[in-house]
C-alpha cells in the first residue's frame, strides 16, 4: 500500500493544462536539481586469471563488437595491469550507456506522507509540515499542493498506459553504493542487448538513492519506461484535495478550483503562516 502522496506546483500554464487533462508530467532526470541523479557506479572483483576471463567474456557480450574493437580489448593480456585497463574501459562505456538509457525513463516525484512515532501514539505528517517543499516547489506559498491517493493513482496509470510503470521510495544514504559488475553479468549472460532500456530501467529502480542532505523531501517516485518529458493521464479520482498557498492571487485560486471541480474534486483549503509561531495553519475553503 502506497498511501497518500503530495505534489507541489507553481502556477504555470503548463500545470493548468496538465490538470485540465488530468495528467502528470514525467520528466527526464537531467532536469532535476541533484547532479547525481540517474548515475550508477560499478564495482569489479580483484584480479585473478579466472576473473580476467569472466570480465572479458562478459564485456564482449555486453559492450558489443564495435566497442570491443575500438578499445582493442581482445589484445589485452591476462595480467593485473591489463585487468585495470579492462575494468576502467568498461566503467567508461557503462557510464555512457547509463546516460543514454536515462533517456528512456520518465520520473514523476512526490512527497510521501510520513508517520512519526510519539509516546502517545503516531503523528502523521501532512503537507504543512514540509515548509521547505512549500518554499521551493510551491513557489514560496504562491503555488499549490495536490494530495493524491497513491494506490488509485498508480493503478490508474497502469490501466491507462501500456508502458511499464514502477514506484520507489527514495532511500537517503551517506555514501554512494555501487552495482557489482559480476552479479550484473549473471543476470545477462545470454543477452547481447543487455543495456536496452527495459533492462536498465529495472537496474535504476534498485538505485533510487540520494544523499541524506535531501532527507526532508521524503521523496516517492513513479517511473515510466519510454515516457520521458511526457504527460501521462490518470484517473482524477486519485485526487483527494488541493491546498493553495496564501500568496496565490485570488483569480488564480478561482481558476484552479474551477479546473479541479470539473475533475470531481470537492476538498479545497488554504495554507498561511501562523501568527504566533514558526508553523503553518490550514483552513478549509
Amino acid at each position: 500500500m502506497i498511501g497518500n502522496l503530495y505534489k507541489f506546483f507553481r502556477v504555470t500554464g503548463d500545470n493548468l493544462t496538465s490538470f485540465s487533462n488530468s495528467s502528470l508530467w514525467f520528466a527526464h532526470v537531467d532536469s532535476f536539481n541533484d547532479p547525481f541523479e540517474g548515475q550508477l557506479i560499478f564495482s569489479f572483483p580483484d584480479y585473478t586469471p579466472g576473473n580476467f576471463e569472466k570480465v572479458l567474456s562478459a564485456s564482449i557480450s555486453i559492450l558489443g563488437d564495435d566497442l570491443i574493437d575500438r578499445f582493442q580489448l581482445h589484445s589485452l593480456k591476462n595480467d593485473p595491469s591489463d585487468f585495470r585497463k579492462l575494468t576502467s574501459t568498461i566503467q567508461l562505456c557503462m557510464e555512457v550507456m547509463s546516460s543514454q538509457n536515462n533517456d528512456h525513463v520518465g520520473v514523476c516525484c512526490f512527497v510521501k506522507r510520513k508517520r512519526l512515532g510519539l509516546l502517545r501514539g503516531e503523528f502523521e505528517l501532512q503537507h504543512q509540515h514540509y515548509p521547505n517543499m512549500w518554499s521551493h516547489y510551491g513557489d514560496g506559498l504562491r503555488g499549490f499542493c495536490v494530495e493524491f491517493d497513491g494506490d488509485i493513482l498508480l493503478d490508474s496509470l497502469k490501466r491507462l498506459h501500456t508502458t511499464s510503470i514502477t514506484h520507489a521510495t527514495v532511500q537517503y544514504v551517506s555514501k554512494r553504493t555501487s552495482v557489482d559488475f559480476m552479479s550484473l553479468c549473471d543476470r545477462s549472460s545470454t543477452e547481447k542487448d543487455f543495456f536496452k532500456a527495459a533492462v536498465f530501467f529495472n537496474l535504476l529502480q534498485e538505485r533510487n538513492q540520494k544523499h541524506e542532505f535531501w532527507r526532508d523531501e521524503a521523496e516517492f517516485r513513479l517511473n515510466a519506461l519510454n515516457r520521458v518529458n511526457k504527460n501521462l493521464q490518470f484517473d482524477p479520482a486519485a485526487i483527494k484535495g488541493v491546498c493553495f498557498g496564501h500568496k496565490m492571487k485570488q483569480d488564480q485560486i478561482n481558476a484552479l478550483i474551477h479546473i479541479f471541480k470539473a475533475l470531481g474534486v470537492q476538498t479545497f483549503s488554504k495554507i498561511s503562516p501562523s501568527q504566533s509561531e514558526f508553523s503553518y495553519t490550514v483552513m478549509p475553503l
